[in-house]
C-alpha cells in the first residue's frame, strides 16, 4: 500500500511542476499525471489494503479474493450499498424477534 501512495504522489507533484491549475486542461501531460497519481493510484489503496488483510489471516489462496472483495467495496455502485437492499435499510428495518 505504502508504494501506491508514494507514487500517487509523487505523480500529483510532477503535475503541480507544469502549474498548480495546468492540470484542468484536459490532453496535457498535467492532466494525465493528475489522472493516474491522484485518481488511479489512490482507488487502487484500498484494495491492496484489503487483499493483504486477506493475506493476514489466510495466507496466499485469500491474496486474490481479498482484492477483488476490496474493490467491490471501494466501489460506490448503487446495487452494492447496504442502504439500497431492503432488508438493510432503516426505514424498512424490523426488530420482531426483539418485541414483546
Amino acid at each position: 500500500m505504502l508504494p501506491m501512495v508514494v507514487a500517487g504522489g509523487l505523480l500529483i507533484a510532477l503535475s503541480f511542476v507544469f502549474g498548480i491549475e495546468a492540470f484542468k486542461e484536459e490532453g496535457t501531460l498535467a492532466a494525465a499525471l493528475m489522472q493516474i497519481g491522484g485518481e488511479t493510484a489512490f482507488q487502487l489503496m484500498v484494495p491492496l489494503l484489503a487483499g493483504y488483510i486477506a493475506y493476514s489471516i489466510a495466507d496466499r489462496p485469500g491474496l486474490a479474493p481479498g482484492m477483488i472483495g476490496g474493490l467491490l467495496a471501494g466501489t460506490s455502485a448503487p446495487a452494492s450499498s447496504a442502504a439500497s437492499w431492503p432488508a438493510f435499510s432503516p426505514a424498512t428495518r424490523r426488530w420482531r424477534w426483539c418485541a414483546g
